[in-house]
């Protein structure tokens, strides 16, 4: 309540009043008044933290402008051949993807695509046939995973998927050993000295 003993009151129009709705999460959040000095302090703390971090962005999309890399060229008849072994039928939405990603990997610039789906539809046999031009390119590809359970699923996968390609394929989680892990560090390093 104010000191008035009334609340607070905060007008939100009608059309965005579905975004209203109680706050759900691990802490409870220090509330303070609204108009109070420690208020228009914590607004004036959030705008100075967005503009940094505005700034920031700005900063590394402006570097990323100017970096260039080698282009990816294509490999027709081996990728035809990767593709060919795909036990699925390819969507069209995993084929467009599939073109955007090559389109991208044959330009200087480096690729920055997200690639969105639900479970099932595709997402791997997109980021496989990427990693398969990469290597064709003599490049290394990483997969990063969120957690040990996808990158065991993920190993197996691209093992399976490159089972007749001379490609070294490694999985690097906790659950290796220190010094396999090393192994496989030094390995990576090694190539990419090559």
């Amino acid at each position: 309540p104010s000191e008035a003993g009334r609340p607070d009151m905060l007008f939100v129009p009608k059309e965005f009043a579905k975004k209203v709705m109680p706050y759900i999460g691990f802490r409870k959040p220090r509330i303070s008044r609204l108009g109070t000095p420690l208020w228009n302090s914590i607004k004036k703390k959030a705008k100075e933290n967005i503009i940094a971090f505005a700034k920031e962005l700005l900063a590394m999309y402006a570097k990323r402008e100017l970096i260039e890399r080698l282009p990816h060229a294509p490999q027709l008849d081996f990728e035809r051949s990767l593709a060919d072994s795909f036990a699925h039928e390819e969507t069209p939405d995993q084929a467009k993807a599939v073109s955007d990603v090559f389109g991208d990997m044959e330009t200087a610039r480096p690729m920055d695509r997200i690639i969105l789906a639900d479970v099932g539809f595709g997402k791997t046999e997109v980021a496989i046939r990427a990693a398969f031009r990469a290597v064709l390119n003599n490049r290394q590809t990483v997969l990063l995973c969120p957690t040990t359970i996808l990158a065991d699923q993920h190993f197996e996968t691209f093992k399976e998927r490159f089972s007749n390609v001379p490609v070294s394929i490694e999985r690097l989680s906790r659950l290796e050993t220190s010094a396999r892990q090393k192994n496989i560090i030094q390995n990576a390093a090694d190539f990419s000295s090559c």
